[in-house]
This record gives structure tokens, C-alpha cells and sequence, in this order.
């Protein structure tokens, strides 16, 4: 199974969570929450006339009636201006900065596929907010048998060691 290293905060979970707009940009975000396996209850836009249809499988909702929901968030893509976020400071968030380690991956047995420059990078990552890596895969056998001091196998070899490989 493949997990995100960056997920939406946690104060964020319990929440529903809602996303600008209805267009390409919006498109983006949602598929990098789904990607996540963040839960969207809908997107939000300021023109009536599209309250009630439905875009990705989601409702539409008329920003006002989003507004009076207390228990509800709007992500926006980096793409919206400041100036309109700021305009609803308690109810608008951008995408990028509300992201944290996803907390998941303390629990998992965590395997990085590859060795090399993008390898020691999340190495140093993961190992900065003490999440455990178990081992590296790689599809080719003529790499080392160990990489950060942690076994190495082929991809080829994952089913037989387990460890939960969906």
C-alpha cells in the first residue's frame, strides 16, 4: 500500500472538509486529498446558480450556507488570492499549509522503494520525526544488501518477506 508522507492536520479530521471552487485547480485539490484518503463532503462556490448540482461525485454548496457551519472547513489551492482568503479567516485554508507528517505512518512497517538521492532525502525526513523505516526495495538485484544500515530486497522478493505488502 502506498501512503502520502504530508497529510491534512489532524485538527482538520473530525471536520467537514469542503474545497473551493469548481474547476481545474479544484480538480487538483481533490485529487491529492483523495490520494490521502481525506474524506470530501462536497466543493463550495460563490455563484448560486451551481448550488445543488454536483462536480466529482460531490454536492456543490452556495459559500453563505458553508459559512454558518461550524463544524466545516473550505481548502483552497495555492492558486486563490490571499486577499479572498483572508476575507474568511476562520473558514478558508490553503491546501499547502496545513499539512503535517501523516501519523499513520507511525504505525506501519514502512518500506522505501529505491536507493539514491531521493531515498537518503526521505530517509532524513522520516528519521527527523522518528518514524521507523524497515527496509528498502529495489527491482534490480545489484545493489547493496543494506542501505542506512537497513536490509535491502528485491521487489521481486516482497511477498515472501510479508510484512503486510498489499
Amino acid at each position: 500500500m502506498v501512503y502520502a508522507l504530508y497529510t491534512l492536520k489532524e485538527k482538520y479530521r473530525d471536520m467537514d472538509i469542503y474545497i473551493w471552487n469548481i474547476n481545474r485547480d479544484s480538480m487538483g485539490v481533490f485529487m491529492r486529498a483523495a490520494l490521502r484518503k481525506i474524506s470530501i463532503r462536497g466543493f463550495v462556490t460563490d455563484r448560486e446558480e451551481y448550488a445543488g448540482n454536483w462536480y466529482m461525485n460531490r454536492p456543490i454548496e452556495f459559500l453563505p450556507r458553508i459559512l454558518k457551519d461550524e463544524n466545516s472547513i473550505i481548502i483552497v489551492g495555492d492558486d486563490v488570492p490571499a486577499e479572498f482568503v483572508k476575507m474568511f479567516p476562520k473558514k478558508m485554508i490553503y491546501w499547502s499549509d496545513e499539512q503535517e507528517i501523516n501519523s499513520g505512518l507511525y504505525q506501519r512497517r514502512n518500506v522505501i522503494y529505491g536507493i539514491g538521492k531521493g531515498a537518503d532525502q526521505l530517509c532524513t525526513a522520516l528519521d527527523d520525526k522518528k518514524i521507523n523505516i524497515e527496509l528498502f526495495c529495489v527491482s534490480e538485484c545489484k545493489y547493496p544488501n543494506a542501505y542506512h544500515g537497513k536490509e535491502v530486497l528485491r521487489i521481486s522478493d516482497m511477498y515472501a518477506w510479508g510484512g503486510g505488502i498489499t
